[in-house]
């Protein structure tokens, strides 16, 4: 008994079609998303590059093994992560994604909860306010981001995920 689906040579899609029907999606959703979302705020882009440098961080710590430390700078203005090559506190400046950042004017960063002690009075000691443990068991903490009336929390929680959220804005309007 034989069947009567015949398989045809030209049955399905050829890569160019797919390929062509992918550029069309693209540009529409690129469109929307002009559009739509406008451009991201000075605090909403350091918020994502903290983000993103944060996971390279937990990253990096898991692959290499070391310790990786953060810390937003005392006064505010940018952050840096450290690592303890030779068991002290050292500024990490191997690592492109780790180097240190300063943030636009008028952006700040400081840490709400979740911070290892630092001294006020030891302001020239390199030394991170949270970790990143090469064995992947890490404490939560939050830092805040602020740019004029927009304010951000970036951190990680007790299972160890890292997350963004907008919060209302010092006005009072929600977000």
């Amino acid at each position: 008994m034989r069947s009567t689906l015949a398989l045809s040579k030209d049955a399905g899609l050829s890569l160019i079609e797919v390929l062509t029907a992918m550029a069309v999606v693209a540009v529409l959703t690129g469109t929307v998303v002009v559009y739509m979302g406008g451009r991201p705020s000075e605090a909403r882009k350091a918020s994502d590059m903290l983000v993103t440098r944060l996971a390279e961080a937990r990253e990096f710590a898991l692959v290499s093994g070391d310790v990786i430390g953060f810390a937003a700078d005392f006064d505010q203005r940018g952050w840096r992560f450290f690592h303890a090559p030779d068991g002290q506190w050292e500024v990490m400046d191997t690592h492109p994604a780790l180097e240190a950042v300063r943030l636009p004017d008028g952006t700040t960063i400081f840490i709400r909860d979740g911070a290892l002690p630092r001294r006020e009075e030891a302001r020239d000691i390199a030394a991170p306010e949270v970790l990143f443990d090469p064995t992947g068991v890490d404490q939560p903490f939050t830092y805040t981001l602020e740019h004029r009336d927009e304010r951000f929390e970036v951190g990680r929680d007790e299972a160890g995920a890292l997350g963004l959220r907008m919060q209302a804005s010092r006005q009072g309007q929600a977000s």
